[in-house]
């Protein structure tokens, strides 16, 4: 059973728990018949997306996270954002967005507009090609410890003890030796290229790092790069991006004191996070809050699970329990 918003939120979103707690979507890719990668990859069937927002846009005051964010008053008021640049939100998410007026932000890596193959995309490519034990035998002879596991390959390579950076460029390395990976697969049909950017005044573009590594595993200099080599980037192709930054992967432990030091020395007011959440805003990051999404699923039971999670963890916030 595909996932319908009127099913599930109403209930829950517009309920008195949650009056005043302003619900921020989050969308990554969506799913089209010539999907590829769809395994491990958050994506949303175009004709759910556009139930998701036909019911939110009907139930609540859409706004740009750059406004909602400034506003005193946020009752009954949403956002709409993208990560990572996926073309299918050009092609799709955005020109619906544009024709029914409807403002959205997208949180871009400048490393994949430019041409690069997104790692977390190489990861999925070693796991659907049954290329895991080779990759292990590579690193192994390299002699090099990056505290992977083999059985759960693709989420402990997100992991603060891996060096994101690191653990790239070994596979770029273990690509080339294996000269197997069909760039023009990945880069044609997943991410966007800089000419699919959209210029309207109901798109926004905001900061996901260069490369899209976890910050968490990166040293304060690497870090620094991934936020200032993003800026310089897309600064450069005449592209403003908003002082706000969402988090690559956005969840606990994606993000340490340096992150947060070289964001506010950097004047960004605001930082996104990913951890399926509605807004509480009470928390805050150099006198501003952090910001946290909701990522509608495809599946009904998934939902379920998830708001219920909020729902007691709200009840428990309200009556302290």
């Amino acid at each position: 059973m595909e996932f319908s918003i009127p099913s599930l939120s109403k209930r829950y979103i517009y309920s008195g728990l949650f009056q005043g707690k302003l619900p921020v979507f989050l969308y990554h890719s969506i799913k089209t018949s010539k999907s590829i990668i769809t395994k491990n990859l958050h994506e949303v069937s175009f004709e759910n997306f556009k139930n998701d927002v036909r019911w939110l846009n009907k139930n609540f005051d859409i706004v740009p996270i750059c406004d909602l964010i400034d506003l005193k008053d946020k009752r009954g008021k949403a956002a709409i954002t993208f990560d990572d640049g996926y073309l299918s939100i050009f092609k799709y998410a955005l020109p619906f967005l544009i024709e029914n007026q409807i403002p959205s932000t997208v949180f871009l890596n400048g490393a994949n507009v430019r041409g690069n193959i997104l790692w977390r995309d190489k990861i999925r490519y070693i796991i659907n090609n049954k290329k895991v034990d080779n990759f292990f035998d590579f690193i192994a002879r390299k002699k090099i410890n990056l505290s992977l596991s083999k059985e759960n390959f693709y989420y402990s390579s997100k992991q603060s003890k891996v060096n994101s950076k690191m653990l790239s460029t070994l596979i770029d390395e273990f690509f080339e030796i294996n000269g197997d990976f069909n760039n023009s697969l990945y880069v044609k049909d997943k991410i966007a290229a800089l000419s699919d950017l959209i210029q309207s005044e109901y798109v926004f573009y905001g900061n996901h790092g260069f490369n899209h590594y976890l910050m968490s595993s990166l040293s304060y200099e690497e870090q620094l790069d991934e936020v200032i080599d993003n800026e310089n980037y897309f600064k450069n192709k005449n592209i403003n991006l908003l002082k706000l930054f969402s988090i690559p992967f956005g969840g606990d432990g994606t993000y340490d004191k340096n992150t947060l030091e070289i964001l506010s020395k950097n004047n960004y007011k605001t930082i996104l996070l990913s951890r399926n959440r509605f807004n509480i805003i009470d928390t805050s990051y150099n006198n501003n809050p952090f910001v946290e999404r909701f990522m509608p699923q495809e599946r009904d039971f998934k939902n379920i699970i998830l708001i219920s999670k909020m729902i007691l963890k709200a009840v428990i916030k309200r009556f302290h329990l």
